[in-house]
């Protein structure tokens, strides 16, 4: 997909006359852009769910949410960390957001830092194995009780740093997706509109909505076509070789 990106916007700065950017240019701005989009994706989710608890949810909030959980759900990965002595969970190196936290026997409930300390402090109201609690304070999660064990995180990955590599011939830039480096976008296809949008906008090209979606949908349909062409290929070349098992099977008979 990311080829299909780089093909496309080369090819919107040409149509203005903008020239060409670099292969580290356009990786750059990709990962700045998905950075931005990632970051955006959270911010919406936690004003539409907070509106939502507040009863403010307007009458599209049912598709605004789950389009909205759809591309960060894609970053959605799992872990069983080490908890420090003072409840701190050892993060992976790609958190991003926390999701869940879960225990030998139960969930790890969130609570704002304030009632995590209320809680934690409390007599009566103690958390215990069967009502454990976690809060998020710098960056970190701490949860309470301490366990004695590793815990299981549900969490959201920082996206994959995007790489479009190449190789050169005859002074020619030429794609090449083998190299021990390549990483295609990463990034969930309902955001590609975005991404091809601010992409474009670090590179001082502003289209319309129209123009976008027209770009999407042939870079879609392109991406696919590469897709089945490599299925056809895998398919032909696993013909030949069961064709060329039987016939050496045939030829081993023959000589017996």
């Amino acid at each position: 997909m990311i080829n299909q990106f780089y093909i496309s916007v080369q090819d919107v700065l040409n149509k203005n006359q903008m020239g060409k950017i670099s292969p580290s240019e356009f990786n750059s701005f990709v990962n700045d852009s998905i950075n931005k989009i990632q970051s955006n994706l959270f911010a919406d989710f936690r004003k539409l769910s907070y509106r939502n608890s507040k009863f403010q949810a307007t009458s599209n909030y049912g598709n605004e949410s789950f389009h909205l959980q759809q591309a960060i759900e894609y970053w959605v990965e799992n872990a069983d960390v080490n908890v420090d002595t003072n409840g701190y969970l050892e993060l992976p190196d790609d958190y991003y957001a926390d999701n869940a936290v879960f225990g030998e026997k139960s969930e790890y409930a969130k609570v704002d830092y304030g009632d995590f300390v209320r809680l934690s402090n409390s007599g009566r109201m103690k958390p215990s194995n069967c009502n454990a609690i976690h809060t998020i304070t710098n960056g970190s999660i701490k949860v309470s009780p301490i366990p004695t064990d590793t815990l299981h995180l549900v969490y959201y990955r920082k996206p994959k740093l995007a790489k479009w590599t190449y190789d050169i011939d005859d002074e020619n830039i030429v794609f090449n997706p083998s190299t021990n480096d390549f990483q295609d976008i990463d990034i969930h296809p309902l955001m590609y509109d975005k991404l091809f949008t601010e992409v474009l906008l670090k590179c001082g090209v502003n289209l319309r909505e129209a123009d976008i979606k027209d770009y999407i949908t042939l870079i879609s349909k392109k991406n696919k076509l590469i897709n089945n062409k490599a299925v056809v290929c895998f398919h032909n070349v696993l013909i030949f070789l069961l064709q060329a098992l039987d016939f050496s099977k045939a030829c081993f008979y023959c000589i017996v």
